[in-house]
Order: C-alpha cells, then structure tokens, then sequence
C-alpha cells in the first residue's frame, strides 16, 4: 500500500527493467535500485512501481535513462 500511495505523486506511466536492458543493447540490466538511487540523485522522481516488480517509474526521458544504464 505504501508503495501505491507513493506512486500517487510520481510520473505517468513505467518502464520495465528489462525492456530498459533491451533498448541499451545490454547482456544484463542493473539493478532496480541503483537505477532508482542514480536517477533521483538527477533530480529526476524515479521509484519502483506496484505494476511490475522489475519496472520503475520516473520523469526521466528514456534516451537518458539508456545512457544512465550504459554507465551503471
């Protein structure tokens, strides 16, 4: 419920973890909340979502979250 409730405030929409390593062309994808952790550090909202427990939720444009990934 906490998790839902935090949801409420944050960005339409989600992007599965491993749709994100797919798009990147990655052989593996970070982990979930070091993602998070890098994308907040930004500036940008980022958080997990209740939808898919492998997805996030965020602000962030998705060609800058693949640059992130790249860099994890």
């Amino acid at each position: 419920l906490d998790l839902m409730i935090a949801e409420c405030n944050g960005s339409v929409g989600y992007y599965s973890m491993g749709t994100i390593g797919r798009l990147a062309h990655l052989l593996g994808i970070p982990a979930q909340k070091k993602l998070v952790d890098v994308l907040q550090q930004l500036g940008y909202t980022a958080m997990r979502t209740h939808l898919e427990p492998q997805a996030i939720k965020t602000n962030a444009p998705l060609p800058e979250v693949l640059e992130i990934v790249k860099q994890l």
